[in-house]
């Protein structure tokens, strides 16, 4: 690196900062006179109001002149140079020069009501009349010393920053040429600087770089094993649903045996798809979510059908649908995310009941762009103070009573796929009343 753009770069730099500095400066200044000027006017105000407190029972009882002496004998200690008392608004005294002193441009008035004690009505006020001549130079004053002090404060700081770059400029001879030649290689480096100002420097530099690329290989090496345990979690979540379903179907293939095989049938694809999906997780997905499109009705159609048959005929859990499943209505949705949001909230409201009697259902309606599906249920509802942690990463609810407990995911995972896929999830809940989960998706072309 040429010495001359060395020196211009540090130049350029030392102008700047040093440019930066005062106008931060001149702002701290301006505030803190805008303070010091606000603690006068507060202090101002505060004397006043003691002032007016002092003759308030004299104006009371009609003694103007016992007022008027007790005013005179204080405006000098309060800084007041006129004051005139007014009665309903009309002037009944007033000190000699209250009406020159009330026009001069230098000359600031305060006006402090006097009120009976009783009722609160208003006897009158008092206009006092401060000079802020006074004030006005001494703030003036105040601002130009501390001006002057910054001043004088910025030029010993740009003497140091030029005075320590030729410093730099006479020992750092080598150090350019290795840094212009990129030549930052372990002990190599450390090998080529030979002056003794640069030497411990570069070693501590050197050491806090490495700690630092061991530490952050380690966290890499945490995140990617958090991952794989997060996409382990969501697997073994996914899949118990349709394990369910061919377990219910298997055991009851004398009964009904060809509905049983298309059950069976449709949860090996179902797992067959989601295991394809977790296995794609990590390729492109920039356009996934507008151009994957799904019937919404025949999703869930099939996964209606499918706890009808966990359920079993004797069930008391009905599940009512209020939609004609020869509808064709196509949602931004990869079908088989959108089969796991249904299957977790359906399961949910199954798991709702304590008893073997409920009701759950599932309704769509139509509006320009989008689609509302209802899942509604009268379970035993959600409290108010835990509602808005539902749908919470981790955390469950209401499954104490089952042989498995809630994983926190299902609805975590809901929410999270519905908003990429720009649609929405919402959760209402009554305790003893039931629970109803909406969804709104994007109606696809």
């Amino acid at each position: 690196m040429n010495k001359k753009i060395y020196l211009l770069i540090f130049t350029l730099v030392a102008i700047f900062s040093v440019s930066i500095s005062f106008w931060i400066g001149q702002l701290i200044v301006d505030q803190s006179v805008n303070s010091y000027e606000q603690g006068l006017e507060n202090s101002a105000q505060n004397n006043l109001n003691s002032l007016t407190n002092t003759v308030r029972n004299d104006l009371l009882n009609e003694n103007i002149r016992s007022a008027k002496v007790a005013l005179e004998n204080n405006i000098n200690d309060y800084g007041i140079s006129a004051y005139g008392i007014f009665k309903n608004n009309v002037l009944v005294d007033e000190s000699i020069n209250f009406s020159a002193e009330k026009s001069k441009s230098s000359s600031k008035a305060y006006k402090k009501q006097i009120l009976f004690a009783n009722d609160g009505d208003v006897w009158g006020h008092i206009v006092f009349i401060r000079s802020q001549k006074n004030m006005i130079t001494f703030i003036q004053s105040l601002k130009t010393k501390l001006v002057f002090a910054l001043l004088i404060l910025f030029l010993i700081n740009l003497t140091f920053i030029f005075s320590f770059m030729l410093f730099l400029n006479k020992t750092s001879d080598s150090f350019l040429q290795i840094i212009s030649k990129s030549e930052f290689k372990q002990d190599s480096f450390l090998q080529r600087i030979t002056h003794d100002f640069w030497k411990p420097f570069l070693e501590k530099l050197y050491f806090s770089l490495s700690e630092l690329d061991k530490t952050t290989r380690k966290n890499q090496s945490l995140r990617q094993q958090e991952e794989i345990a997060n996409i382990s979690r969501q697997i073994a979540h996914d899949i118990r649903s349709p394990l369910t379903a061919l377990s219910f179907a298997v055991s009851s293939l004398d009964k009904d045996q060809i509905e049983n095989i298309s059950l069976i049938q449709s949860s090996i694809k179902r797992i067959n798809d989601i295991s394809n999906f977790l296995l794609s997780k990590s390729r492109p997905t920039e356009d996934l979510y507008r151009s994957e499109s799904t019937n919404i009705v025949l999703a869930l159609s099939e996964i209606i059908a499918e706890k009808k048959v966990v359920l079993g005929e004797g069930s008391g859990i009905s599940l009512l649908e209020d939609f004609s499943r020869a509808q064709i209505i196509n949602v931004y949705f990869q079908e088989i995310e959108l089969k796991r949001i249904i299957s977790n909230v359906l399961n949910n409201s199954i798991e709702s009941f304590h008893g073997d009697t409920g009701t759950i259902t599932i309704s769509i309606r139509k509006f320009d762009d989008r689609i509302q599906v209802t899942i509604a249920d009268d379970g035993v509802g959600i409290p108010e103070d835990i509602l808005p942690r539902i749908g919470e990463k981790n955390f469950t609810f209401g499954k104490e009573h089952r042989d498995e407990p809630g994983s926190g995911l299902g609805l975590f995972y809901a929410k999270e796929l519905t908003t990429k896929y720009g649609g929405d999830l919402k959760i209402s809940s009554k305790l003893n009343i039931g629970t109803m989960v909406t969804l709104y998706l994007q109606i696809s072309s």
